[in-house]
């Protein structure tokens, strides 16, 4: 499971909770196009273009369509230079702009674009930092020149490494089917873990890595990596690519795309191997059966994979997740009925998570005839975790119903 690089941007149109008092906001706040104005050949508007306005270097921001893009950024600015709501419209509307100001703050404030009394930037609500838990994180700011090289030497390295793939495929070097039989089967013991642990880690390594190159190929050189586990239960490494979101939508597509090119790629080194007896046969089939799975399974586009943020900018459609789950809370509430990608995309992630969560209690099951200590271990491990996350939520969740009941 790979957890997204970035919060997604919070749209403009999504419901967030106001201020309590007029905010300072972080320093630094400005705009980029996101989705540019779809215009059909004879002229006329078919779909209005989308910006983002925030932080670059917290990589925090909402999203507004471009008609309203000069009444926020004159709102902003009148936020910054103002110390109460009466101060800053009076400046708004000389500068011929009116705007309802306690709701931009909301956004912003849910963005994470709001400071705190501590004079730091408050926590952005969004859905990932709720449902992670991290347990490490490395600084890679002095790698960067590294990855900014390789980066811009990517196309050629690339092309040699197809071109010898393509050669070696040519001439057989792929392995029959049957030689992946048991290639999925993983140990019920703690060495067998750790032995599975580490070929996972270094297949995540190479995928972030991907990443992290050709984002660095666009100016983009990952700023940290981290490791944790999302929704409790299933284990994450990612790299966090500051301003990904100011790229182009075809570059944001190929930075996403390059982590399972990276692990295909790795898969067909494993399969050359298998194929001309370099020995640990076994060892290679699991490497290959690992990465074929771990490429495709994140180009699904239900959980916030890479998929998802492929699949969002490639319809146009930003924060699908948030919408869809929203979407479903009020139709319960007697509201509007979900539209029909909606209903899929709450349906496709239910049936995921369940799916994955169900897979491994049934596998831990299975193992307390094997070995107990180690079952019971890793259930008590998942049992801990998720249990961080939930309990995350409902604090938040009370956090929102006592400020609500205080306005």
């Amino acid at each position: 499971m790979l957890r997204p690089k970035h919060t997604p941007p919070s749209e403009a149109e999504d419901e967030a909770g106001e201020p309590a008092e007029f905010p300072r906001l972080v320093p630094g706040i400005s705009s980029w196009p996101f989705f540019p104005e779809k215009v059909a050949p004879d002229g006329r508007r078919l779909e209005e273009g989308m910006s983002i306005v925030g932080s670059l270097a917290l990589d925090r921001y909402i999203m507004v369509p471009n008609p309203k893009l000069p009444a926020i950024d004159k709102a902003v600015r009148a936020i910054e230079q103002s110390w109460s709501w009466v101060e800053a419209e009076e400046r708004l509307r000389g500068l011929g702009f009116r705007l309802d100001f306690e709701e931009l703050c909301g956004k912003l404030q849910a963005a994470g674009l709001v400071l705190g009394p501590d004079g730091k930037p408050v926590a952005a609500d969004s859905d990932l930092e709720r449902n992670f838990v991290r347990i490490g994180s490395v600084s890679l700011r002095r790698a960067a020149p590294v990855f900014t090289w390789v980066g811009r030497s990517l196309p050629v390295m690339l092309s040699i490494l197809f071109t010898l793939a393509a050669v070696l495929w040519l001439r057989g070097a792929h392995p029959a089917p049957a030689r992946l039989s048991g290639a999925h089967v993983r140990e019920l013991s703690f060495a067998g873990f750790w032995r599975h642990f580490l070929l996972l880690a270094g297949s995540f390594f190479i995928h972030e890595l991907s990443h992290g190159l050709v984002a660095a190929r666009f100016g983009m050189p990952p700023r940290k990596f981290e490791v944790g586990f999302y929704l409790g239960f299933l284990p994450t490494f990612f790299l966090r690519v500051g301003g990904l979101y100011t790229l182009p939508p075809w570059r944001r597509v190929a930075v996403w795309a390059a982590g399972s090119a990276g692990n295909f790629v790795l898969a067909t080194g494993a399969a050359v191997a298998m194929t001309y007896g370099f020995g640990m046969e076994s060892f290679w089939a699991r490497v290959l059966w690992l990465n074929v799975m771990l490429g495709l399974f994140n180009l699904v586009p239900f959980l916030p994979t890479d998929g998802y943020f492929i699949a969002s900018t490639l319809t146009r459609s930003p924060n699908l997740r948030r919408r869809a789950w929203a979407s479903l809370r009020s139709f319960r509430e007697g509201g509007e009925r979900p539209s029909f990608m909606l209903w899929v995309y709450v349906g496709g992630t239910s049936v995921i998570v369940m799916a994955l969560f169900l897979s491994r209690m049934i596998w831990i099951i299975r193992g307390f005839a094997v070995n107990p200590t180690y079952s019971t271990v890793r259930l008590a491990l998942i049992l801990f975790f998720t249990g961080v996350v939930v309990l995350r939520r409902k604090r938040r969740n009370a956090l929102k119903r006592t400020a609500r009941n205080a306005r």
